[in-house]
This record gives C-alpha cells, structure tokens and sequence, in this order.
C-alpha cells in the first residue's frame, strides 16, 4: 500500500499537493519491486553485432529495474553507437597490443512531452512518461585482460565490448554477455543459470536437477575431490576428480587392497587376540594362529562339539600328555547324547573305561545324577573289575565291584611216546620230540584263569586229534583243574580214551570252594597200564571263569 493524502470539501489543492499524490503511488509501486529484490535484466535487452558490421551494436527490445525499483522498459529494438562513450570520448585504443572494455549500460528516465504554460507563462511538459537512456562508458586502456569500467549503481550492465587497436567494427566475438546484469544469475565450475524472472530461474533449475538425476548433466568427473588422508600402507590420495578417486580406490583395492584397509584389534578372542593393523596383517596373523591351534603338536582345547566325517587314519597306541590325577590320566571324553559322557582314563595297572562317571582325585562324581554309572577295569597284572552306581546321587559308591576272568587259548603240536610207567604223562614242550616219563614227574600242558573266588565256576573246552604211532596200550585224555598244589576233578567229560584218528573233544567245569590265586587247568596224557605208547597230533584248549 502506498501514503495517502485526505483531499477536502472546498480545498484548493495545489499544484505540490497533487504531485505528491501522485508520487506516494509510485513509491508504493517501486518499494514492492525493492522488496521482492527485483533488480536487473527480467527479459530482452539482448546486444550483438550491428548489420552490416560497424562500430555500433543492437539492442531488442526489453524491460530491466534498477536498483531503486524503477521500471525501465525499451518497447522496441536500439542501435547504438560505441565508437564514442557517453560524454563523447573516443573509445579507440590507442596503442598496438593494448585493449579497452566498453561496457553498455541502462538508466531509468522520464520523457517529457505534451508542453503547456502555466499561470506564470512558463512551460509546463503535463506529460511525464517512464522511459530510460542507454549508456556508453569505457575502462582504461590496457594489456589484457584490460579492466572495466564501473557502472553507477543506478544503472544495469547490459554486455562488455571488447575493442582492439585500429578497430572498424564490432562483432559478436567482441561482446562479453556473462557480465550481464540479470534479474537472476549464478554461475559455478559446473552449472550456471540466467533468467529474468523467477519462474524461468526455477525452470532452469529444475531442468538442472533432472539433468543430474538423469544423468546427462552433473557428472562425478566435474565434481572436485580435494583430496584425502593416505592408506594403511602409505598410498596418498591428492585433489583431483570424484569419478578420478573413485577409479583410483578400486584400483587400489584391486592391487593389494587388504594392505591399504585398517583395522581395529580383535581383542574378544580366547585365549588369543590379533592386534590393529591392516587387514592383510590380521589375516596373516589369524591363519599363523588357526594353522598353530589346530596342528598335531600342540595342545587344543575344543569347546565345540566337533565331528569327523572322513575316513579313519587312527594308528595304533595313545599319546597323552595331561597330568594324572589322582593316579588317573584321562585320555579322552565324549558326550553320549543324553547329558552324561563316556571317558577313558589310564592308570598305573592298565586302563578304565567309565559311563557317566569322572575322577577328580578323591571321588567319582556323575554327569548326570539320575542315570547309573558304570566302570570297567583292564589291569596289567590280569585283574579285570567291573563296579556300577544305580543311585540317584552326585558322588558315586561303586556297588557290585566283580572281577572279571579271562581265558587262555594253546594250540600246539603234539608228538609224545615212549616207556609210561606211571599213571600221568604232563609235558610243557610238545614240540615233536618222544618223552618217557614217570608217574608225578614232568609239567603239565595248561593254560591260565583268574584269580578265581570262591563260588567262582571254572569251565574249559579241548578238542583233541591224535594218532597211534605205535606202541600199547591206548592212553585217555585228562583235563583237570589244579591250584594250591593238587589236582581236583571235575564235572563233565574230562576223560577219553585216545582213538587212532579220531576229533576228541571233552569239557567240564568246576565250582571253586575258596579264594583263589591264579587257577590252571592242565591237559594231560594217562595210560592205564604200563606200557609204550607213541602217539602224534594237535589240540586246541579254552578255560574261563563264570562269576
């Protein structure tokens, strides 16, 4: 809105009154285009080259405000003369090689017309119409690049002319339009925009956004990289291009890349950690690590459940280097899938296998409380036990702790003969030679069981094949179980008569009546009377002890 004047009944109004009137509209008018911040070039006012060519220019029509808000319009088409500035200075350079910048410039102006004579006989021009002046102004002369002249800020730049030694004409190569004072105009390195109102500068800049997300406009390789801190392993990055870098990074990532990234330590390992260092280091280092870990000579700790899914490379014997406990070394502990673990322990006579039970020194304790534990025990001295746990407890007693027998088997070839006088033949050395023996004298052939108890049942098995060499009369086959020094019969068919080529297989088995160290059971030859016997063959005998 504009200042107001409040006109009367009767007034007379005079003549400084209605001009001022007047004028309050037109700074109203002009105080809007200021605050809008409208100022420069809106359209037209276009300078190129005069037709045919002179040392003059031309100027389309168009419409520009200056800096006080003033509208300065040019309804039609200028030529204007350049060859001389506006106080009508030459504008020639002088000097060979020198130029000089003549800048063209527009001024808002009133044109006074419609003349008439007031009450005082003097003119008056009643009509004031906006109009405007187009300037010529000329720098200094000068090498290149020669310096412009300054524009009053009343005015607008409408184009620089560049003018030469011994100039006869100007043609658009001679004219600078990006000193132009539009309305709007920015200019980078890589996008630039000229308009005269703001809907052509939002045009443009638009176009500019779709260009850049389309890709047809701003490009990486015309956008600035300033450069960055160098790699891990001391490779620089200087200022050049962001399509440049980015080429760069790949390459440089391509050709040894693990030694340009840094990392930080990895200190959440157990028990090792790997230090900050480039990603090359730390892979080194962790491969040094799991080659080391998980290599024959060193002693792993596996936490994880662990499978083997190849073919088997088990040799023979176990190598073991823990330390004994309690007189137990275990060897080796496996889960069973329900809570409890099987374990085998070396100890200092043989070996013990266990089934939700381990050793702690003093105790045995169970993995699981509800389930029974079970123990087996090899000895080195032949002493084999056998003990459980059905109790539903933590620390085990062992119930039921049995010994367990074993048995020998002998085979052997057997050549024997010679004057029998007594009722037993015994021999250990059957190895094809004769023996004549006498009752109660020579070694039995025999195998071991035990250590027996009392209750214990010894049993035994012999299969025997003979033939007459020669000789009478025809011994019997005697199997007996001997300890404390004697022999003691046996239930069963212990004794046959040898017959010429014949498979004679006898057996028995005896009920222990005490405790017992080592038993025997002693195959033995018998004849019935006095006489020489030859005889030859092999036999096969089996004992063992049922508990």
């Amino acid at each position: 809105m504009s200042d107001g004047k409040n006109f009367y009944y009767r007034q007379k109004v005079t003549e400084a009154e209605l001009d001022a009137a007047f004028n309050d509209l037109e700074v109203a008018d002009r105080n809007a285009a200021t605050d809008w911040g409208l100022e420069g070039v809106f359209v037209g006012l276009d300078v190129s080259e005069h037709a045919p060519n002179n040392l003059t220019v031309d100027v389309t029509a168009g419409r520009a405000y200056d800096n006080a808000g003033q509208r300065i319009e040019v309804p039609a088409s200028q030529n204007v003369d350049v060859s001389e500035d506006y106080l009508a200075v030459s504008t020639a350079v002088a000097t060979p090689g020198n130029e000089k910048i003549v800048s063209l410039s527009i001024k808002f102006d009133r044109a006074l017309s419609d003349p008439r004579t007031d009450g005082n006989a003097a003119t008056v021009y009643h009509q004031r119409s906006e109009s405007f002046v187009l300037r010529v102004r000329q720098g200094s002369e000068g090498a290149s690049p020669a310096t412009p002249p300054v524009i009053p800020a009343d005015e607008v730049r409408l184009a620089n002319i560049v003018m030469v030694n011994a100039q006869t004409q100007v043609t658009n190569s001679d004219i600078v339009v990006t000193t132009r004072e539009d309305f709007f105009r920015y200019a980078t390195a890589n996008l630039s925009s000229v308009a005269g109102t703001i809907r052509a500068a939002l045009v443009q800049l638009q176009d500019h956004i779709e260009a850049v997300i389309g890709g047809t406009g701003l490009t990486a390789a015309a956008i600035a990289y300033a450069g960055g801190g160098v790699w891990a392993d001391g490779t620089t990055n200087p200022a050049t291009t962001v399509e440049a870098q980015l080429d760069k990074i790949i390459a440089d990532l391509t050709a040894a890349g693990s030694n340009k990234i840094y990392s930080q330590p990895l200190a959440a390992g157990s028990p090792d950690t790997v230090s900050d260092e480039t990603v090359f280091n730390q892979l080194t280092e962790l491969l040094g690590l799991i080659n080391l870990r998980g290599g024959l000579t060193y002693n792993n700790t596996w936490t994880g459940v662990n499978k083997f899914n190849g073919a088997s490379a088990i040799l023979p014997g176990i190598v073991n280097d823990r330390t004994a406990v309690g007189g137990y070394v275990l060897l080796g502990e496996f889960g069973d899938g329900i809570g409890s673990k099987i374990r085998l322990y070396a100890s200092g006579n043989g070996f013990t296998f266990t089934t939700n039970a381990a050793y702690g020194g003093a105790t045995w304790t169970k993995d699981f409380n509800v389930l029974d534990a079970y123990k087996w025990e090899w000895g080195s001295n032949g002493q084999h036990k056998y003990a459980y746990d059905d109790v539903n407890h933590a620390t085990i007693t062992w119930l039921g702790e049995k010994q367990l027998a074993y048995y020998e088997t002998q085979r052997k070839p057997l050549l024997t003969g010679g004057s029998m006088g007594g009722t037993f033949f015994t021999t250990s050395d059957l190895n094809q030679k004769r023996i004549v023996d006498t009752p109660g004298t020579g070694t039995d052939v025999k195998v071991n069981v035990g250590p027996v108890l009392q209750n214990d049942i010894v049993r035994f098995r012999a299969t025997f094949g003979v033939r007459f060499m020669s000789g009478t009369p025809a011994p019997s086959i005697v199997a007996s179980v001997y300890f404390g020094g004697s022999e003691h019969a046996v239930a069963g068919t212990h004794r046959r008569v040898v017959t010429d080529g014949e498979l004679i297989t006898i057996f028995g088995e005896y009920t222990m009546p005490s405790d017992q160290g080592m038993a025997e059971v002693a195959l033995l030859i018998q004849n019935a009377a006095a006489g020489t016997t030859e005889l030859e063959g092999e036999f096969t005998l089996q004992a063992d002890v049922l508990r």
